[in-house]
């Protein structure tokens, strides 16, 4: 099982990009199943082909061969807004999902560099209060009826059926790419905030407003 899942990451970045892409060339895919079907099944076929020795997604699994739960999770975020409009997250949940990925990367980082004492990313080998605070945060998210609950949950689940190839509980929650992800989420959110966007306003084929890059 281990082996499919790690192509996850590989198939929801090529089919983002292809997605985003299409937008901004003006093709619209929430009301043409056909255009979105087409893109899923190359996107699948351009993430598993090889192309010489390995295929993209092989390219992309040899420089981090253990893309996180959070990081997988967020694509789906997006996705399923890129490709249907609806969104599975509230915007504010988004933005604490965020800032708990970016907390978490700091921390891991800062531990690597020495700026803090304890061996931060050797604690996710063993039950450590990282799992206390995670467990914690799980209960919390249901109570307050957020959506939260279901990636929080993930970690767990992948990580005590050991799917991903990493053993570290740190590998589940928080990687590179989701680190600079989180970060830039969260910029727009301040921006937005101070009344600066990142982004600009595109007419699809159909008249209506959306937000392209």
């Amino acid at each position: 099982m281990k082996e499919y899942f790690e192509y996850i990451f590989p198939f929801l970045l090529i089919l983002y990009i292809l997605s985003w892409s299409g937008r901004q060339i003006g093709i619209s895919r929430k009301k043409n199943s056909i255009i979105s079907l087409a893109t899923i099944i190359l996107s699948a076929i351009l993430c598993l082909l090889p192309i010489g020795d390995l295929s993209i997604g092989d390219y992309m699994l040899s420089f981090n061969p253990s893309f996180s739960v959070g990081i997988i999770s967020l694509l789906i975020i997006l996705l399923t807004k890129e490709l249907s409009g609806r969104e599975l997250l509230r915007e504010k949940d988004l933005l604490w999902f965020s800032i708990w990925n970016l907390s978490i990367s700091l921390i891991l980082y800062s531990s690597s560099l020495g700026f803090i004492g304890t061996d931060m990313y050797g604690a996710g080998y063993r039950f450590s209060l990282i799992f206390v605070v995670t467990a914690a945060l799980t209960l919390a998210m249901i109570f307050i009826k957020s959506r939260l609950y279901i990636i929080f949950t993930g970690y767990i689940v992948v990580f005590n059926l050991k799917i991903l190839p990493s053993d570290n509980f740190f590998d589940h929650i928080t990687d590179g790419v989701l680190f600079f992800a989180s970060a830039i989420i969260i910029l727009r959110f301040i921006l937005r905030y101070k009344g600066i966007r990142l982004v600009n306003y595109q007419t699809d084929p159909e008249g209506k407003l959306h937000e392209g890059i």
